[in-house]
């Protein structure tokens, strides 16, 4: 037997006045052990959805009911918060900075409303649900007792505390990236580790490896995706090209740099007997990515290719970004 979500908020619902852990909460539904293990994933995912809210001594409740929700939270610069709520669009929560408890920008969290700020609901962060996966980039300090990152991104409004034996031997004045560890005390500094060293302030390439790692931009393709480029590049057979039309004696032309590799579009024009035709020509990569594959679903990760100064994060791997699917 398969447990549908509204049947179990149907049943919380109707017994509030009894808050049930999950084992009770099973019992009371006559869920049979060999189905608990899929009874208490769809609870999880509830839970995970801010549907219901696990309270004190692990009893569960409805959090519309309870007066929480669960939500994105987004932080400005100047640490006041923001709390999105999915089917609660344009209707967001204000969370004042001393009620943001440890939350940090990103994160899912739980919030108990309090009243309203203007014309804002507002409330005040009782829950980290979970914890959004960050790189932390920052400047490396050693003081005498200590050692901290002060973050770059100026929404994650504390330094992190390093101990000792996390910092990699990072020098004073370093530019590093650090992962969060712990943090359950909003009125102490939160832990983490130094997870690698990008260099000083200066050096060459630096700056670059500070962009990749601050928006954990991806620096390479997976092994299957690279070997499916390889069989993909393959398919421009001359029984393939004899199939097209062929316009390579025609003046076309990108608006690209000299210098330019990944010809995505080009454009060409005509003059006619009644005026001009003016053609746009378009890369056909969908016949090279076929949908459904480690390719496909690499590229719909990435999403689209990011240039920085001298160097390009591709969508796609170059033997097809910058051969097979580009208009030589």
């Amino acid at each position: 037997m398969e447990y549908k979500p509204k049947q179990i908020l149907d049943f919380i619902r109707a017994n509030t006045d009894h808050p049930m852990k999950m084992k009770e909460l099973a019992k009371a539904l006559e869920i049979p052990s060999s189905g608990y293990g899929q009874f208490r994933n769809v609870v999880k995912e509830l839970i995970r959805s801010g549907e219901l809210v696990k309270l004190k001594r692990g009893r569960i409740g409805i959090a519309s009911e309870l007066n929480v929700r669960v939500g994105r939270i987004a932080i400005t610069r100047m640490g006041v918060g923001y709390v999105m709520v999915e089917g609660e669009e344009g209707n967001d929560i204000y969370i004042a900075p001393p009620k943001l408890h440890t939350a940090l920008d990103g994160d899912t969290v739980m919030v108990r409303l309090t009243g309203m700020f203007g014309e804002k609901r507002s409330g005040q962060v009782i829950k980290i649900v979970e914890r959004a996966k960050r790189n932390i980039v920052g400047l490396f300090h050693k003081s005498r007792h200590f050692s901290f990152v002060i973050p770059d991104n100026k929404k994650l409004h504390r330094d992190i505390y390093i101990p000792e034996s996390e910092t990699l031997d990072s020098k004073e004045g370093e530019k590093v990236v650090a992962v969060l560890t712990h943090w359950d005390d909003p009125y102490r500094n939160p832990e983490g580790q130094v997870t690698e060293r990008l260099g000083m302030p200066g050096q060459p390439g630096v700056d670059m490896l500070t962009v990749l790692k601050t928006y954990d931009l991806p620096e390479q393709f997976p092994d299957d995706v690279l070997d499916e480029a390889e069989e993909a590049s393959a398919k421009l057979t001359d029984e393939e090209l004899a199939r097209r039309m062929d316009l390579t004696s025609e003046c076309i032309y990108t608006i690209d740099p000299a210098d330019a590799k990944d010809h995505d579009d080009a454009v060409s024009v005509e003059k006619t007997d009644t005026g001009y035709r003016l053609s746009v020509h378009i890369a056909d990569v969908s016949y090279f990515v076929e949908e459904g594959t480690a390719l496909d679903r690499e590229a719909f990760r990435r999403g689209n290719s990011v240039y920085l100064p001298g160097m390009v994060v591709p969508m796609l791997p170059e033997i097809l970004s910058n051969d097979v699917c580009s208009l030589k």
